[in-house]
């Protein structure tokens, strides 16, 4: 919100503060997703392939070098963000639609 519109920020900043310290917590998360790339034989029972293994060869058009950490954090998080609210419509919809024909 304070994105938008400057003057909240104010208001806002203990929300920053743990949004930060988040994703602190997920940058260990990727180190180590990308050091288990590098040697697989250290984890062989790994999962052979996830979401941030196509991130993290990402070549976007224009630039030279891979997405930082903090990119691959905020892709990770649209990714989980998109996948919840596109749930949570969905079921606001189905509910909605039994309320108006309860009938059903």
């Amino acid at each position: 919100m304070d994105d938008y519109i400057p003057f909240l920020r104010p208001f806002f900043a203990n929300n920053q503060k743990k949004v930060l310290q988040v994703w602190q917590q997920q940058i260990p998360l990727i180190n180590k997703r990308r050091s288990t790339l590098k040697n697989p034989n250290l984890k062989p029972n790994v999962m052979p392939f996830s979401y941030i293994n196509s991130l993290l060869d990402l070549k976007v058009d224009g630039r030279n070098s891979v997405p930082t950490d903090s990119e691959l954090v905020t892709l990770c998080s649209e990714l989980i963000n998109g996948g919840t609210n596109t749930t949570s419509t969905a079921i606001e919809w189905a509910m909605a639609h039994i309320i108006d024909n309860s009938y059903i």
